[in-house]
């Protein structure tokens, strides 16, 4: 879905997309209401039930439902695919468990329409 928001992001025309879920997770599929099912949201696509979505823009690239940084990120992204396999979603709860622990914070600054934002952060 990243490479794909990032390739439509800056077009005049953004077609329209399926998703069909196939992650551990899956919270995106969640929010918009499409099948943990593959072969549901298959199904589903056929109806051509259309929810629109907003997408942000961090310095050169889009996003598209979460944007996250810190330690929680960090963790999420350190999650193997062997955790995943073993354990499921219970890998990124102990991989956001050690980064709490850590607790390191960080400088952030966010500019959005109505002004900036600035601060450290631990997660």
């Amino acid at each position: 879905m990243n490479e794909i928001v990032n390739g439509l992001g800056e077009q005049q025309h953004r077609p329209i997309f399926g998703i069909i879920p196939l992650g551990t997770i899956n919270d995106f599929a969640r929010s918009l209401g499409i099948p943990l099912n593959p072969n549901a949201a298959i199904e589903i696509l056929k109806d051509m039930h259309i929810k629109e979505s907003d997408i942000g823009k961090i310095n050169d690239r889009y996003f598209m439902n979460v944007l996250a940084v810190g330690a929680i990120a960090e963790a999420t992204y350190n999650v193997t695919i062997e955790q995943k396999t073993r354990l499921g979603s219970f890998a990124y709860f102990i991989e956001g468990a050690k980064a709490i622990i850590k607790k390191t914070p960080f400088p952030l600054t966010v500019e959005h329409d109505h002004g900036k934002w600035m601060g450290r952060l631990i997660y």
